[in-house]
C-alpha cells in the first residue's frame, strides 16, 4: 500500500460519515531522504519491517473526527508518529531518557518503567494520555496499548491491527475491542463499528 492508496481509503471512510466533523486531518507525508539521513547520522536502531512497510503509506497521518454514529456522538482518530520522531525516541525533559516524560516517568514502578524504557510509540491515541507501542527489539512489533502504567496487549497481529485502524479510521471502540481474545465477535457486535461497516 501506498501513500496515496492509504490516504484515499481513509478519506473514503471519513466521508461516508453521517453529522461529520473533521477536527484535524494532516495527510503526512513519505519518508524523506532528510528523514533518513538524520537518523543514519545520530546512528539509530532501525524501525521494524512491519512499521517501516506502513509508515511509507501513513507516515505522520494525523486524523481526528467526530460524527454520530449508533445514536451517540463517537469520536475516531488515527495519529502515527512520524518516522523521525518514532525513532530518535525523544525525551520530553532536556538531557532525558528516550521517551522520558512521554511513555514513562521515573517514579512509575521498576518493572514497568523497564518494560516502557524498552518500547517504541507507534500511535499517540488522540483525547487520551495513551499511545500504541511496541517492543523496540521485536521484530513483528507486536502492539501494546499504554495508559501510564497500565500495560494491554493488543491481539491481532501488527498488520491487522492497521487495517483494521484502516477500516474504522480509527473509530474509538475499536482499540479497546482488539485487546480481547474473542476480539473479531466483539468488533462484529459493536454498533458503532458496525455502522462504519455498513457505510462502506
Amino acid at each position: 500500500m501506498n501513500h496515496e492508496d492509504a490516504i484515499a481509503r481513509l478519506e473514503a471512510v471519513v466521508a461516508a460519515l453521517p453529522k461529520k466533523r473533521i477536527v484535524r486531518f494532516e495527510k503526512g507525508e513519505p519518508i524523506s531522504d532528510e528523514d533518513r539521513e538524520v537518523v543514519e547520522v545520530v546512528g539509530a536502531k532501525p524501525l521494524p519491517a512491519p512499521v517501516m512497510e506502513l509508515l511509507k503509506a501513513l507516515n505522520g497521518v494525523n486524523l481526528v473526527w467526530q460524527a454520530e454514529l449508533a445514536g451517540q456522538r463517537v469520536q475516531g482518530s488515527l495519529n502515527i508518529l512520524p518516522y523521525r520522531e518514532a525513532i530518535l525516541r525523544a525525551s520530553a525533559n532536556f538531557g532525558g531518557e528516550p521517551l522520558e516524560g512521554v511513555l514513562w516517568d521515573a517514579e512509575y514502578p521498576e518493572g514497568v518503567r523497564k518494560q516502557l524504557q524498552a518500547m517504541t510509540i507507534f500511535e499517540e491515541i488522540a483525547g487520551r494520555s495513551a499511545n500504541l507501542a511496541y517492543a523496540s527489539d521485536d521484530p513483528q512489533a507486536r502492539l501494546v496499548e499504554v495508559e501510564e502504567t497500565t500495560i494491554t496487549p493488543m491481539v491481532p497481529d501488527f498488520g491487522s491491527v492497521v487495517d483494521l485502524l484502516l477500516r474504522f479510521a480509527g473509530a474509538n471502540p475499536l482499540r479497546a475491542a482488539l485487546t480481547v481474545d474473542d476480539w473479531r465477535n466483539v468488533v462484529d457486535r459493536d454498533p458503532v463499528l458496525a455502522e462504519i461497516r455498513e457505510l462502506g
